[in-house]
């Protein structure tokens, strides 16, 4: 049994995309300006690119091709941060209700509640000389504490040790005057 030939389909210029469905040359900007308002919307190039059925490698093409499509899409990400910049904010200032449920049955009562960590988090980014992380490391500290506990440090190199002095000062010490 010989198999049947299909009969030959007029072919249009696309091209095709991975998983996705035809893109037509022509309408290239048309699917650029629906991408950078999915793009602000959702804050994701996958996301946006599932929502218009289109390859990532299309636009991560457009964005290598095209400097001007690169600006927009930089644009856009900025407008998406942020619009996320806005919820937190209101989440954290503003609050948000949640229902009361008593005795596992749903009152007509709601309750504010604000997010702690959403307003700290709001204070590092936006005064972070005031509220960033202050964390200064020393290194030379951890070899200080082992030789506290094994009795290898001079009266003199703990007595800067508890004077606050730096590590390097308290190894420096005992350098020169261990024996």
């Amino acid at each position: 049994m010989a198999a049947r030939k299909r009969p030959p389909t007029r072919r249009t210029r696309t091209r095709r995309t991975r998983r996705t469905r035809r893109i037509p040359r022509r309408g290239a900007r048309q699917w650029k300006e629906r991408f950078l308002r999915a793009l602000a919307d959702l804050g994701n190039v996958k996301r946006a690119c599932a929502a218009l059925r289109i390859g990532r490698s299309t636009v991560y093409d457009a964005i290598t091709d095209e400097p001007a499509f690169a600006q927009a899409c930089q644009a856009a990400h900025l407008e998406a941060r942020e619009t996320l910049e806005a919820e937190a904010w209101r989440r954290a200032v503003d609050g948000t209700r949640k229902p009361v449920v008593f005795r596992g049955r749903l009152t007509k009562i709601h309750v504010r509640e604000y997010s702690d960590k959403l307003l700290l988090a709001l204070l590092r980014a936006n005064w972070p000389e005031k509220y960033g992380q202050k964390l200064t490391v020393d290194h030379q500290w951890p070899l200080v504490e082992k030789l506290l506990r094994d009795d290898k440090l001079s009266d003199a190199q703990i007595e800067a040790v508890i004077s606050g002095a730096p590590a390097a000062v308290v190894l420096a010490m005992g350098a020169a005057g261990h024996a």
